[in-house]
């Protein structure tokens, strides 16, 4: 045999969805010219072709191998994961997909069966190693090393498997384990996820309506939901629901 060896960033994204190769387009992202529309054309075809379980998992590894990748700009993979977000319900689509919720399961049983927290730390290392950077996978052993509480464990877990990508995950770290129960530090979060994902216009709103702010709950309850928000008008109406003038 002599195989041919096929680099996946030479490959020519607008001639593979020209011709509709709906067998190569969960490779897109990695290929020489992942262009914007071109992977939202791909994904339309290939929701329009596979039923919901063959486009689920599909739709799983394309949105993995985008965040891997580094033929993308980080602002051309926000656009897609809003995408996949608002138009295919992509959170839905993780939590019931069979693998994920195997994957989960098992961790669970796992951990149960040792009784012992070290289990399920290893299962959550293991989820996050799978699918996001090493700064990430640092942050969350940081974070869940102290922790021996099972159920807390259990309950992060859970909820990592619906996290779609860094900013969520860090909010989720928060939320199951606040640093040491002090508002300053949920604050200091909350300014790092909008810094990261809006203008600075929208982050100094933030920073006036939380800087007064010490009820750790009302602070988290506005985490949780900024982590999903995808534009601004959205972030402002969270801050006057959570944050309401007295």
């Amino acid at each position: 045999m002599r195989p041919k060896v096929i680099c996946l960033r030479d490959l020519d994204s607008e001639k593979i969805v020209r011709e509709h190769q709906l067998s190569l387009y969960v490779l897109l992202p990695t290929t020489k010219r992942p262009e914007v529309h071109l992977l939202k054309q791909a994904l339309k075809e290939m929701y329009e072709h596979y039923d919901e379980k063959q486009f689920a998992y599909r739709v799983t590894w394309f949105e993995c191998l985008m965040r891997r990748t580094k033929t993308m700009s980080d602002e051309e993979k926000q656009i897609i994961q809003e995408e996949l977000r608002m138009q295919y319900q992509y959170d839905t689509l993780i939590t019931e997909n069979p693998t994920i919720i195997e994957l989960v399961n098992k961790s669970l049983a796992e951990g149960k069966a040792e009784g012992k927290a070290e289990g399920l730390q290893e299962a959550i290392l293991e989820l996050v190693s799978d699918r996001f950077p090493a700064q990430i996978v640092t942050q969350v052993q940081r974070a869940i090393a102290p922790a021996q509480n099972a159920d807390q464990l259990k309950k992060f877990l859970r909820l990592l498997v619906r996290a779609s990508d860094e900013q969520e995950v860090q909010a989720l770290l928060t939320q199951c384990f606040p640093p040491e129960g002090k508002a300053e530090g949920i604050q200091e979060a909350i300014l790092d996820i909008v810094s990261a994902r809006f203008s600075s216009q929208i982050v100094a709103q933030v920073q006036r309506s939380i800087a007064p702010v010490q009820d750790i709950e009302q602070l988290r309850n506005f985490l949780r939901q900024l982590a999903r928000m995808s534009d601004e008008q959205e972030v402002q109406a969270l801050l006057i629901r959570c944050f309401p003038l007295r």
